[in-house]
């Protein structure tokens, strides 16, 4: 998995128009799914596995803050970058942006090993760890500044 520079992950995510609501905008829920489709591409490649077997967490956290609205017909592009990794868990922040950088939403995410087979947490295995912490060391800048 290639790191970069900037330590942020991204993935462009088309705006459907079936994510308009009433108002114009997209749905105040579209960010958390911008954002799972960002975050699955992220431990795609870091599996290096399209497999449902390979997602080996569960979602414990999520924070999200509105900054302006998500208009339609736009792509955005989501930006995640790993900002702690524990023993069981690691915490992201993300931001979505527009084509123009606008940035229209952010948060924190925190995700939790598991086990699925034995219904439980589990630390998080040492090879996601190690990739999980290159992420981690390699920025810590806000992904609009970055470029």
């Amino acid at each position: 998995m290639k790191i970069t520079e900037d330590g942020w992950f991204r993935a462009d995510v088309p705006v459907r128009f079936r994510d308009i609501d009433a108002m114009g905008h997209a749905h105040h829920t579209l960010p958390l799914v911008y954002l799972e489709e960002a975050r699955a591409a992220f431990w795609r490649e870091l599996k290096g596995s399209a497999s449902v077997d390979a997602i080996d967490y569960v979602m414990a956290e999520i924070t999200l803050r509105f900054h302006a609205r998500i208009r339609f017909p736009s792509d955005v592009t989501v930006g995640l970058a790993v900002r702690r990794v524990g023993t069981k868990s690691f915490t992201t922040d993300f931001e979505v942006r527009s084509a123009s950088g606008e940035l229209l939403s952010s948060g924190t995410t925190v995700q939790v090993a598991y086990d699925y087979t034995a219904e439980r947490t589990k630390a998080i295995d040492p090879a996601d760890r190690a990739i999980l912490e290159r992420w981690l060391t390699a920025g810590n800048s806000s992904f609009g500044s970055a470029g």
